[in-house]
């Protein structure tokens, strides 16, 4: 079964190298890692919990094991940096990065009464 948050091909063969790196004891995944992946997306957009995911992604629970540890090790930075850097080049950007930010500082303040009731 297919669902709307699915990658699409073009955005798997994107991300796989990221989601897909061999650990220090040689290839640490099984072949169905995209439905993983797949998974986590589904539970982002629709907010469902973990307990909850359609038994067509498989059991939740490795569905979760695996979520948290690309969170602890840095996978998901690295996928988001990766999906930065076709945006840009996507957008027609010469660089992979900014050339320049911008920090705006500008503080609201509230009237001199504030936090008063009348």
């Amino acid at each position: 079964m297919t669902y709307t948050s699915d990658l699409t091909d073009e955005q798997w063969e994107l991300l796989e190298p990221v989601f897909n790196t061999p650990g220090k004891r040689g290839p640490k995944h099984a072949p169905d890692l995209r439905r993983v992946v797949d998974a986590m997306l589904y539970v982002s957009h629709t907010g469902c919990q973990w307990r909850f995911l359609p038994e067509s992604f498989g059991p939740w629970t490795r569905v979760w094991s695996q979520f948290r540890r690309w969170s602890r090790n840095g996978t998901w930075a690295r996928a988001l940096t990766v999906l930065h850097v076709a945006a840009r080049e996507a957008d027609g950007r010469a660089e992979a990065t900014p050339s320049m930010v911008v920090i705006d500082t500008h503080l609201a303040r509230g009237g001199q009464r504030w936090g008063q009731f009348p």
